[in-house]
């Protein structure tokens, strides 16, 4: 999923966003991560 989603909201930084997701997934793994990472 975050895979999907990184170059959707930046392939510039797709190792930052990458990390990010994961850090993001590993904390709110109920709520979806997919606004997140769009907002960010």
């Amino acid at each position: 999923m975050s895979v999907i989603l990184v170059p959707q909201a930046g392939g510039t930084g797709e190792i930052s966003k990458k990390k990010m997701a994961s850090k993001v997934m590993s904390r709110c793994i109920i709520f979806p991560p997919t606004i997140n990472i769009r907002q960010a």
